[in-house]
């Protein structure tokens, strides 16, 4: 889903048109317009601000779906616990 897609969603649920949803943001109309045309990509706080201001909430959700394969995280280079150390296998 794009920001496009979920502003338009939002606005969709609010029964808002684009005036409505930056009135209720404090940005101009045509912030609202340049994102649902992909013209704009919003941070995620800017994002965040205008679902809030459609009465919704922002959810992201990470799931992995594989197992790392062998990859580790920067912070465990040059440390592989054991299973013996609580971990589990690697």
């Amino acid at each position: 889903m794009t920001a496009a897609d979920v502003i338009r969603e939002v606005r969709h649920h609010a029964c808002a048109s684009q005036r409505d949803l930056a009135l209720l943001a404090g940005v101009p109309q045509s912030t609202i317009s340049r994102i649902e045309t992909g013209r704009m990509q919003p941070t995620f706080e800017a994002l965040n601000r205008l679902v809030t201001a459609a009465g919704c909430r922002l959810h992201i959700k990470v799931e992995c779906v594989r197992p790392m394969m062998g990859l580790y995280p920067r912070a465990w280079v040059g440390h592989r616990p054991d299973a013996d150390e609580g971990f589990g296998p690697w």
